[in-house]
């Protein structure tokens, strides 16, 4: 399946490059504008968890070493932009101390993992463009198929996306987009939580100044799990939202209030909805450049910053839950060198169906509450490459028997060449946090 999409990636690369040469060739000189650049990048990385597996009792500390290196490419035209990226990465683990009789070690787990990403813009005519997005990784990190993940899972999977898109720009100030989204993810121990999922994606864009945006969103949902008891129920989801975007001098303020709707097939779970929203409001210094940004893309870090955020929305994969998540980070870049950032976030989890037995032996239905906070300082030896150095915390509480948990952590990283688009274990999940 996965060789399936990659291929008809390909293909679509090969066409729409020789479509642009084909364009370009007829240029009064003679030459093509098609500019081709290449660049090796290599990530390293050591860290320490004290409670590794983020289990209530027994907790094990573990080494956690990185190894990333690989290679990206840009090739770029007029009218056309392929950017692709492969990189091999290689975790390994390290028990501090011997395991637990009976348990795995730690070495059990380590794993070889490729990634490869492919990014297509390509304008079809001066309104109407078209764009492709796929990639291919492995890893044991659950946040990589679900942002607002609740899970503790250190489970092998891979992972497969791809997401073609099509907008069209009409009287100037409006823009139209339809973007499909394909997500196969499979565990390499049995078909536990193994899906299939299928998202539909609708925006009417407005922008009456290119500091503001106005927008509609319509999103639709389709999460289909493998045959298997222990798996959640498959799963269907509407959503509408009004979006809003405005940006002021050393400000940017972000807004979308909406409802999802979300029902199951299995019919003994009656179906949810709730009010759904993420605002966000960001200072940066030096302020952001004075030119139109797409609803949704994050702008490059500023040297200071401080960012704000709050969402509440369902979660895309696992058994359902509401999540309200607030979000904070503060950084700066002093002498041109030295980079600090405080980060973090608070998550509640609200459950609609998961149960369990609490502390005093009652059934409930799930509740947790968890959260993350780190401080960073890096040292920027040039503009590709840099060392920095992390502590932090996790923490989670439930209110049933089991699912509390502690991990202080801590981990040393050298990137050369590093690429934004890389997958690996230890990457942000968004610009600023």
């Amino acid at each position: 399946m996965f060789m399936r999409a990659f291929l008809a990636s390909l293909l679509l690369v090969s066409l729409l490059a020789g479509m642009s040469l084909a364009e370009e060739s007829g240029n009064e000189s003679g030459e093509s504008k098609g500019k081709f650049s290449i660049k090796p990048l290599i990530s390293v990385a050591t860290r320490y968890d004290d409670n590794f597996f983020l289990t209530e009792d027994n907790e094990r500390g573990m080494f956690t070493y990185f190894i990333a290196p690989g290679v990206t490419g840009t090739y770029e035209t007029p009218k056309l932009k392929i950017d692709m990226g492969l990189t091999l990465e290689a975790v390994a683990y390290s028990d501090d101390g011997d395991p637990p009789a009976g348990e795995q070690k730690g070495s059990d787990l380590n794993y070889l993992a490729p990634l490869a990403n492919l990014g297509i813009e390509y304008d079809l005519t001066q309104r109407i463009k078209i764009g492709l997005d796929e990639s291919f990784y492995i890893t044991r990190y659950p946040y990589y198929y679900d942002r607002l993940s609740n899970s503790t899972d250190r489970r092998k999977y891979w992972i497969n996306r791809l997401a073609p898109n099509i907008k069209y720009e009409f009287a100037d100030r409006f823009e139209l987009g339809f973007r499909y989204a394909w997500q196969v993810i499979n565990y390499s121990d049995g078909n536990y939580q193994d899906s299939d999922e299928n998202k539909f994606f609708l925006d009417l864009l407005y922008y009456p100044q290119r500091t503001l945006t106005f927008g509609l969103d319509y999103q639709y949902w389709m999460i289909d799990y493998s045959d298997n008891p222990l798996n959640p129920s498959d799963t269907r989801t509407h959503e509408l939202w009004g979006l809003g975007q405005k940006r002021y001098k050393y400000f940017s303020f972000d807004g979308a209030v909406g409802y999802a709707d979300r029902s199951y097939q299995d019919s003994s779970l009656a179906d949810a909805g709730a009010l759904v929203y993420r605002f966000s409001v960001t200072a940066e210094n030096p302020p952001p450049p004075d030119i139109k940004r797409p609803l949704g893309k994050a702008p490059e870090r500023s040297k200071s910053h401080i960012y704000i955020a709050a969402e509440r929305n369902y979660n895309s994969i696992g058994d359902s839950f509401l999540a309200n998540r607030f979000t904070g980070s503060i950084g700066h870049v002093w002498l041109e060198k030295i980079l600090t950032v405080v980060r973090g976030y608070y998550q509640i989890a609200d459950y609609e169906y998961e149960t369990g037995i609490t502390p005093s032996g009652d059934i409930a239905v799930r509740d947790d509450d968890f959260y993350n906070i780190s401080g960073r300082v890096g040292y920027l030896i040039n503009k590709s490459m840099s060392i920095s150095i992390t502590f932090g915390k996790e923490s989670r509480n439930s209110n049933l028997a089991g699912y509390d948990y502690d991990d202080k952590f801590a981990y040393l990283r050298f990137n050369f060449g590093f690429d934004t688009k890389s997958r690996g274990a230890f990457t942000e999940e968004a610009v600023y946090y």
